[in-house]
């Protein structure tokens, strides 16, 4: 039985609800997060968002938010205003930042595992293959994705 890709989507929307609660939640998350290890391609568009605005220095709430997604036209391809609210009420607090940061970076390491393992096995089974090399780029790869 095929279950997909390991994911929390929840955890995903708690992590970006929360940096609207608080700035130390916003500061944690833009420090030790990026748009990448966000499952849901909406998520990672309203986290690259919000991240965008932090590094300039400029305010991050749901107003300067929504101008942004709409001025890069992008409203719509994160499910509209009513999807960017759900994320926000997803969570009442800030205070289980670290939490959801935790539980979304574990995800991400899970599918960057599998990627890298569906990787070894499809170099693996070239048949002009030196088996020193695959060992060494399979040592390499799972050593970056624990990184």
């Amino acid at each position: 039985m095929d279950k997909g890709l390991p994911n929390n989507i929840e955890a995903e929307k708690g992590l970006i609800g929360s940096v609207f609660w608080s700035y130390a939640s916003l500061q944690k998350a833009c420090e030790e997060v990026d748009k990448d290890v966000f499952f849901l391609d909406s998520n990672a568009k309203i986290f690259e968002t919000i991240k965008d605005l932090y590094d300039k220095k400029e305010p991050v709430d749901v107003t300067t938010v929504t101008t942004e997604l709409v001025r890069k036209n992008l409203i719509n391809s994160i499910g509209g205003v009513e999807y960017l609210n759900e994320v926000v009420n997803s969570v009442a607090t800030g205070a289980n930042i670290e939490y959801y940061i935790n539980v979304v970076l574990e995800k991400y390491t899970l599918r960057r595992m599998i990627e890298v393992a569906t990787n070894i096995v499809k170099i693996s089974s070239q048949d002009d293959v030196v088996v020193s090399d695959v060992v060494e780029q399979a040592e390499k790869n799972i050593l970056n994705v624990a990184k």
